[in-house]
């Protein structure tokens, strides 16, 4: 894989990544009658789940925005670190804020399924994320 390919991956992981697996979710639920079994689970906890993946992700901005000044700052810059994960924490909070609302309005249960997907996936991205920013602000 080129270098150029494998850092416009890593810019862009919080597209990539939710959408390859909302994909592979689509291609197995095709196969097996899971997505209903996962709907049915998924409607009884939904509400609990989303406060908990918001609370998480909110967690993450917080410690994010109170990281200290160091001399790698200009690096995490110029690699768009900090890009990768505000976009990653705004794309997670607002998959989880619409999952909420559909879900308290009781309206698209399919949707409601992949925004799930998107902001667990969001929420694994930003973690991985936010462990690389603190391993190397912390490194000095």
């Amino acid at each position: 894989m080129s270098r150029k390919l494998k850092e416009h991956l890593n810019i862009y992981v919080y597209i990539y990544f939710p959408l390859l697996v909302s994909i592979l979710f689509y291609l197995i639920s095709l196969h097996t009658n899971e997505n209903l079994i996962f709907s049915n689970n998924l409607k009884i906890y939904s509400v609990e789940i989303s406060l908990s993946i918001l609370g998480i992700l909110l967690t993450i901005l917080g410690l994010f925005a109170a990281l200290p000044e160091n001399k790698y700052e200009g690096a995490m810059k110029k690699y768009n670190y900090y890009n990768i994960i505000f976009n990653t924490l705004f794309f997670g909070i607002l998959a989880a804020v619409v999952h909420l609302v559909a879900t308290l309005i009781g309206i698209c249960v399919s949707l409601q399924v992949y925004l799930f997907l998107i902001y667990i996936s969001e929420t694994i991205i930003a973690t991985v994320w936010i462990y690389k920013i603190l391993k190397l602000v912390y490194r000095t």
